[in-house]
């Protein structure tokens, strides 16, 4: 994980991430996009030796999509805090 998705919440925006599976244990996950599940229809694992993030990227701006025209939704990731209770807890 690396500063990129913290720089995407400190300016302000829902952060669209593709990466390690661990990042979903750092950040509350309701705050942000996991594209890698998007993409493999939640089967990704954390090996991407010769992924390509390319692939099924479609199936993640379509996510996007019915985000930013679901006022509520993208109202809810908006405001949601960045961390969870448990990961202030944990972290």
């Amino acid at each position: 994980v690396t500063e990129k998705i913290v720089n995407a919440f400190l300016a302000g925006c829902i952060p669209i991430y593709w990466g390690s599976r661990i990042v979903l244990e750092m950040f509350n996950p309701d705050a942000f996009v996991y594209a890698n599940d998007l993409q493999v229809g939640g089967q990704a694992s954390d090996d991407f030796a010769g992924s390509d993030p390319l692939l099924g990227l479609e199936l993640v701006a379509e996510e996007v999509l019915r985000i930013a025209t679901d006022d509520a939704k993208l109202r809810r990731m908006a405001t949601a805090p960045v961390l969870s209770e448990l990961q202030l807890q944990r972290f």
